[in-house]
């Protein structure tokens, strides 16, 4: 019914997408991600990802847009999360 709300590239699937990782793993960290890379057509939303991160009792629901090809914003995209996760671990201990 989410997907059918808001599309499934969109802030509240990521956030269904990473409570529903939780509860199905009861992992201490879940990440989640939707959204476009690059289409080769030149969209507004190229770039453009939704993420989730949980840890423990945090729940973190954001979108970061980049530029470049599909693969680079693919890797940009994960860098950015990666980093944004790193910092909230760093910052946990």
């Amino acid at each position: 019914s989410t997907i059918d709300k808001y599309q499934v590239e969109s802030l509240e699937v990521a956030k269904e997408m990473v409570i529903g990782l939780y509860d199905v793993t009861k992992s201490e960290i879940c990440i989640s991600v939707t959204g476009f890379a690059a289409s080769g057509k030149k969209q507004p939303t190229d770039g453009l990802c939704y993420y989730g991160i949980k840890i423990d009792d945090l729940l973190i629901n954001e979108s970061v847009q980049v530029k470049g090809s599909r693969n680079v914003c693919r890797r940009k995209q994960t860098k950015h999360i990666l980093k944004r996760l790193y910092n909230e671990i760093k910052g946990l201990s």
